[in-house]
């Protein structure tokens, strides 16, 4: 596998609060899926962690050609309260991913100072992992038909 981008975002958790108290459920039905919504930690700051890392993956992902980017198609999960987050491609956004050889996208979401700074690592897949994929039925990182970050190897 080689890099194939690195993006990176900071987000004022400040700044998504106000979001969440000014538009309340559009934001969040706009912007993130129901595993998002499903939190432990303060809502403001978690949403603000997911909205950071799904900046940077956009950042990090070969260009999108779909025209308006489907915020919903990135799905950024904290595991836990530890820095790592799990990563998910849906719809469109995957589709493009997977023709794009896109491997494992490995993100991080610190949170300083009242704001999230995240960043995104994204693989693509090379030949060998390619070939291996083919002979599965399915692409390295590759959920059903969403890449995605297992926290762990391709193989």
């Amino acid at each position: 596998m080689t890099l194939l981008g690195i993006g990176i975002d900071i987000v004022s958790i400040a700044r998504i609060g106000a979001i969440l108290d000014r538009y309340g459920a559009r934001f969040e039905q706009r912007w993130f899926d129901s595993a998002e919504l499903t939190i432990g930690l303060s809502r403001q700051v978690a949403l603000a962690r997911s909205f950071a890392v799904k900046e940077a993956v956009v950042k990090a992902l070969p260009h999108y050609s779909g025209g308006r980017l489907p915020w919903r198609d990135i799905v950024a999960v904290a595991r836990g309260e530890v820095d790592e987050m799990d990563v998910k491609l849906e719809g469109g956004l995957a589709r493009e991913a997977t023709a794009d050889h896109v491997g494992p996208i490995t993100a991080t979401a610190t949170v300083r100072g009242g704001v999230v700074i995240a960043a995104a690592l994204v693989e693509r897949l090379g030949p060998a992992d390619q070939a291996d994929a083919m002979n599965n039925g399915q692409p390295c990182g590759i959920s059903g038909t969403s890449p995605t970050n297992t926290g762990g190897s391709c193989r």
